[in-house]
C-alpha cells in the first residue's frame, strides 16, 4: 500500500513538473514543448525560440540560431549589390530593363522594302536565274 501510494505521489509531481505537452508560464509569455532531450522554449512576444536541456548544474537554455533572420540579411544584401550594379551598368551602357524579360530598347516595327526595292530584286533573280538556265521569271 506504501507503495502504491509512492506511485501515485510520483505521476502527481511529475504531472506537475512537466504539465500538458505545451504548458504555459503564469502570465502566458513563454510557451514550453517538450523534446527528447529537453524543452523548447518559445517567447511568445519576440518570437525567440530556446533549446533547453538538463545539465549538471540543471536545465540550461541555448537561444536557436533564426534561419529566418539570416536569410533575410542575405536579401538585403543582395538588393545592395544589385542596385550598385546597375548604378554601374547606367554608367556605362544603355537603361536596362525594370523587369526581367522586358527589353530596355523601345520596339521599332520592321522596316520593309518598298515596292519600287522588291521589283528592282525580283528582276535581279529574274536575270540571275535565266543566265543560269534554272527557269525563266518574268516580270
Amino acid at each position: 500500500m506504501a507503495h502504491m501510494r509512492m506511485l501515485v505521489r510520483a505521476v502527481f509531481v511529475t504531472a506537475a513538473l512537466t504539465g500538458p505537452a505545451g504548458a504555459e508560464d503564469g502570465d502566458g509569455r513563454y510557451r514550453l514543448s517538450p523534446t527528447p532531450d529537453g524543452y523548447l522554449k518559445l517567447d511568445s512576444r519576440s518570437g525567440a525560440v530556446s533549446e533547453c536541456k538538463r545539465g549538471p548544474d540543471g536545465y540550461q537554455c541555448r537561444l536557436v540560431p533564426d534561419e529566418q533572420a539570416a536569410l533575410q540579411a542575405e536579401i538585403d544584401q543582395l538588393s545592395k549589390e544589385n542596385a550598385a550594379l546597375r548604378e554601374q551598368l547606367a554608367t556605362v551602357g544603355p537603361p536596362l530593363p525594370e523587369r526581367p524579360g522586358e527589353s530596355a530598347r523601345p520596339e521599332k516595327a520592321p522596316v520593309l522594302p518598298g515596292e519600287d526595292e522588291f521589283d528592282r530584286a525580283l528582276r535581279f533573280m529574274a536575270g540571275a536565274t535565266h543566265e543560269m538556265g534554272w527557269w525563266d521569271l518574268t516580270v
